[in-house]
């Protein structure tokens, strides 16, 4: 166990299991102002957080840079020892891991060159389903044409898995895209249109979708 400075803590996105829950941060800021105790941040020997996220963002909204802050400090031999332990970690304590997160897991492990049978026994899953999570990606295009794959949710199109798409349309759909698929969603709209429960600004804004879909859906459709 050490005592190190808040401004000396690393943050590396390529050891960060899951993404970081906003939520989360102000729920144990406010713990943390109520003067509750913390596990310790598990770091490496540089400093990089590997266990702790929530908790390093909610020391910064709570603390000076210069404060101290108990942490466990792990010598792992590379960096898929740590991300595995952090994966773990996640999987067993926390919030629970989204859909989402376990194919942003996988992807990552994949980068690492793990093996399947190794990425099944950390996120303890059958190979089924790591195959199912596995195959739901497109092709990010980046700068200088720079591809990179990425997972996507479950709203994106089936039939544009695996293709090609520019960083800006990756970020919209992480950003935007919540649990639901098209269909499931005109299939909402269809009720509320015949049980008469959209509002006067719904219709609006529901006869405007149609006009800016007849104008810019493809010739073939």
């Amino acid at each position: 166990m050490k005592n190190v400075e808040l401004k000396d803590i690393v943050v590396d996105p390529s050891l960060q299991a899951r993404r970081t829950n906003t939520q989360m941060v102000s729920e144990y800021t406010a713990s943390m102002k109520a003067g509750a105790e913390f596990p310790p941040i598990t770091l490496d020997k540089k400093n990089r957080i590997i266990c702790g996220f929530h908790r390093y963002e909610a020391y910064k909204r709570t603390l000076e840079p210069e404060s101290v802050v108990s942490c466990l400090i792990i010598d792992f031999k590379t960096d898929k020892d740590a991300f595995c332990h952090a994966a773990s970690d996640n999987i067993s304590h926390g919030l629970r891991l989204t859909t989402f997160d376990q194919k942003c897991i996988i992807s990552r492990m994949f980068e690492l060159k793990m093996s399947a049978t190794e990425i099944c026994n950390v996120l303890q899953i059958p190979q089924k389903k790591l195959k199912k999570l596995g195959d739901q990606f497109v092709v990010v295009v980046g700068e200088k044409g720079k591809e990179r794959r990425e997972p996507v949710k479950r709203m994106f199109p089936k039939h544009l898995l695996g293709t090609k798409i520019t960083t800006n349309q990756y970020e919209e759909h992480k950003q935007r895209d919540g649990g639901a698929n098209v269909s499931h969603m005109i299939s909402i709209i269809r009720r509320f249109v015949e049980n008469n429960w959209l509002t006067s600004d719904q219709h609006e804004e529901f006869a405007e979708l149609i006009d800016f879909y007849m104008q810019n859906r493809p010739i073939n459709a």
